[in-house]
């Protein structure tokens, strides 16, 4: 350390250096290589480096250290001014995310654990990311789904498309749960999370079987989330597996159907059908027509209504 140089550790701080002590040790359990820092010099961030004077000899045995007397001078009231101020919740988040891209997984962890113990969803996402990656700590997607679920109850979409993904795939520690992955890419989805909604249209196709149950309680503009809203024309129509005439009939259907969208392939589209909870494929020439536009012609004003 330079010698003009001092670094004050507050209660906070050797708090965060205790907390980041797993993180440092469990190199043999990491999933990612080490980052060429490793180990971390334990440097503490700028902020908290004040410049002194000339380093105090240390006391010898001679003249031993005493304590200050009682009538010792104060120090002087405007030190505390002389400190810079602590970084705000958002510096924090920048420096943890510079720290993540720069491969300082430890600094990051720094930086996002107290903002996640107060309940911040980001830096909480930005832990539970780390624990899922094994990014400076070893993968442990129980710890995953405790952070990411604390940031999901602030609805932060990452955090529930994260989640969505963990229960539609499941793994050792989180069993598979389609129903919940479903619920969870909804709430992302109606968030504007396009990601979540691919991958929810993704789940139902897979998870045909089990339409019903999945998109239980929902309601129209959970449906129109997944794609344009369609009507059947025809007076009845087949509603069929795949798209092929010799493909099985899963469904017949009557005129006006509310249908939704999928996907389209040749003359044929896909189709989910909310009233009965199936997915199908239909003839392009079996739905109704889009409304056309009036045209758009000038409307010609009669004498009376002639201006001046």
């Amino acid at each position: 350390m330079p010698s003009g140089t001092s670094r004050l550790l507050h209660c906070t701080d050797m708090k965060r250096m205790l907390a980041l002590t797993p993180l440092l040790i469990a190199t043999a359990g990491v999933a990612q290589a080490p980052p060429g820092y490793w180990p971390p010099a334990w440097a503490v961030p700028i902020w908290r480096q004040v410049t002194s004077g000339p380093t105090p000899p240390s006391p010898s045995p001679a003249s031993p250290s005493t304590p200050p007397s009682p009538t010792a001078t104060p120090p002087a009231a405007d030190s505390a001014e002389k400190r810079p101020r602590p970084p705000s919740a958002e510096e924090e988040r920048q420096l943890a995310a510079a720290a993540m891209r720069q491969g300082n997984y430890a600094i990051a962890y720094y930086h996002w654990l107290p903002l996640a113990e107060q309940g911040d969803a980001e830096a909480q996402f930005g832990i539970g990311w780390m624990y899922h990656n094994g990014y400076g700590l070893v993968i442990d997607d129980y710890q995953t789904l405790r952070w990411w679920s604390l940031a999901a109850q602030h609805g932060h979409l990452d955090a529930l498309f994260a989640l969505g993904l963990l229960y539609a795939s499941g793994d050792a520690e989180v069993v598979r749960n389609p129903r919940w992955a479903a619920d969870l890419y909804l709430k992302a989805a109606r968030g504007g999370h396009e990601e979540a909604r691919a991958l929810l249209i993704e789940l139902l196709r897979d998870q045909g079987h089990r339409l019903g149950e999945l998109t239980a309680g929902w309601k129209k503009e959970d449906w129109a989330l997944l794609g344009q809203p369609q009507r059947l024309g025809a007076n009845r129509a087949n509603c069929r597996g795949e798209p092929d005439l010799e493909a099985a009939v899963v469904a017949v259907l009557d005129e006006g159907t509310p249908l939704i969208e999928l996907s389209r392939r040749g003359e044929w589209v896909e189709v989910v059908v909310p009233t009965k909870a199936l997915r199908g494929w239909l003839h392009e020439s079996l739905l109704e027509p889009p409304a056309e536009a009036a045209p758009n012609t000038p409307r010609v004003l009669r004498p009376s209504e002639k201006l001046g």
